[in-house]
């Protein structure tokens, strides 16, 4: 399978960028462990009362455009379960499709707080290709 390139540039809603950043946080990748990933996103679409609906086309256009947007995750003020603040359905097809890892954006702060979830940082460079400049450190299992 090629990689797929991973954009962290322009690929999140104000909104949620809004919500989860202050101006201390430092953005950096976090790489999660796809199948962890997966089953945090399937909790909060439960949680929330849905179910994902757009699995399919999610699919097909990563699939087609080899172009993940990245998702965005948070710690929410109580602290665990972490949260997805956009990209859940890219997080299920991510997982569907056979990959190992999934990148997300996160605050340093959140970041180092969930070791437990990280995938490994080697494996992702092998599944993906990052070629925006805007964050460039990767926070995952060595």
């Amino acid at each position: 399978m090629s990689k797929i390139q991973c954009l962290v540039r322009f690929s999140l809603p104000g909104i949620a960028t809004i919500e989860t950043f202050t101006e201390d946080d430092e953005e950096v990748i976090l790489i999660l462990d796809a199948e962890i990933a997966a089953n945090l996103a399937m909790q909060q679409f439960v949680s929330d009362g849905c179910t994902p609906k757009r699995i399919h086309d999610v699919r097909r256009e990563i699939y087609h455009r080899r172009v993940l947007h990245i998702p965005m995750v948070h710690l929410p003020e109580h602290g665990e379960p972490l949260e997805f603040s956009d990209g859940r359905h890219r997080s299920l097809t991510m997982h569907g499709m056979g990959f190992s890892c999934l990148p997300v954006l996160a605050s340093r702060r959140d970041a180092e707080k969930l070791s437990h979830l990280y995938g490994e940082i080697a494996l992702a460079k092998e599944e993906y290709d990052f070629p925006d400049d805007d964050v460039t450190e990767f926070i995952g299992r060595a």
